[in-house]
Order: structure tokens, then sequence, then C-alpha cells
């Protein structure tokens, strides 16, 4: 558990970094924005275990500001799918311990979808893949193509908020990246 903890806050500072210094945001439009990326050891070494990373721009709203910048890292793995937000495009959003996090999806046909996300904190991410179930017959949004926006708010102040969209990579591209079905997506 703590290597995987380790891999993952590594290739997350990485992603990180290389994000501000390009200081070229890439918004993920399709199966293609998303790059292969691995987990490293505690040493910096790639290890095998692969994910997939892109970044979507989109807005966040709280007590001091009303639609600023929001940079979403994407992470798609085979154990998770997992975002760090971004305010004002480099402040990173950190758990603490009195916010309680919601999230809703709007699916392509306009269904929404709301559920309790979780905060991380030890990685500051959100884990996405435990908030909802990834079966095939509900979501079709891992076609390549299709958009699903996301509101993630603040229970206790709805006025703390992030919106943005993902066109997820195509489960076929998922699959083919990451050598297998992620085990948060059931058939």
């Amino acid at each position: 558990m703590k290597k995987k903890i380790t891999k993952k806050i590594v290739s997350i500072s990485a992603t990180i970094v290389l994000l501000f210094f390009l200081g070229l945001p890439v918004t993920a439009q399709s199966s293609e924005d998303f790059k292969l990326k691995y987990f490293v050891d505690e040493f910096g070494d790639a290890t095998k275990d692969a994910y997939l990373n892109a970044i979507v721009k989109g807005l966040f709203s709280n007590s001091a500001t009303t639609d600023s910048d929001l940079y979403v890292s994407v992470l798609i793995s085979k154990y998770e799918i997992s975002l760090g937000l971004f305010e004002y495009g480099s402040s990173l959003v950190k758990g603490n311990s009195y916010t309680n996090y919601m999230v809703k999806m709007k699916l392509p046909n306009g269904e929404v979808i709301e559920d309790e996300i979780v905060l991380d904190k030890r990685i500051n991410r959100f884990i996405l893949s435990d908030a909802f179930y990834w079966r095939k017959s509900d979501l079709v949004i891992f076609d390549g193509v299709s958009s699903a926006k996301f509101l993630i708010y603040d229970k206790e102040r709805e006025s703390n908020n992030y919106l943005f969209s993902i066109v997820f990579p195509s489960m076929d591209y998922i699959v083919e990246k990451l050598g297998g079905k992620p085990s948060w997506y059931i058939e």
C-alpha cells in the first residue's frame, strides 16, 4: 500500500512540474489527448504500472472569486480515476478535516448523477472512481468522443465549487494502453 502511495505522489508531482514548466495545458478532447505515463518507485525509476493523464481547464468559485481559472489533472489507472484540482492554475486543492464534497456528473444525454466524493488527504486528489458505479450499461462516456460535465462542491458552502468537462478516452484505448481492463469498470 505504501509503495502505491509513494508511486502516485512521485508521478503526480512530476505531472504537476511538467504542467507548470511547459506552461501549455492540454485540454482533453479525445483518447489521444491522454498521455501514457508510468508510476515511479521511491528511487524515481519508472515501474511497469501505467496510467493515462490529461489536463483539462475549468472554472472555480469561492468566497473570494467567481469563475476563476481551474486546471484539472485527470489520472486514469487500472485501480482508480482521480482528479487533482489547481485553483488559478497552480494552487493545489488540499484536503482538510472539515470539508465534505459532492460531485455531480452530467452525461451526454442530459442525465445528472450525484454522489459524495472523497478528497484523499494523503495525495490531495479527488477519487472519482469511488463516487459512481462505472458500469458499461450505465455510463457511455468512455467512447473517446462524448463529454461529461462535472461539478464538485463543498456540501457546507455550495458557493465553493469546481466546474469542468472531460472527454474520457475510449474503453478500448484504456484497455490497450494500461494492458487490461480496469478494476473500477464493470461489464
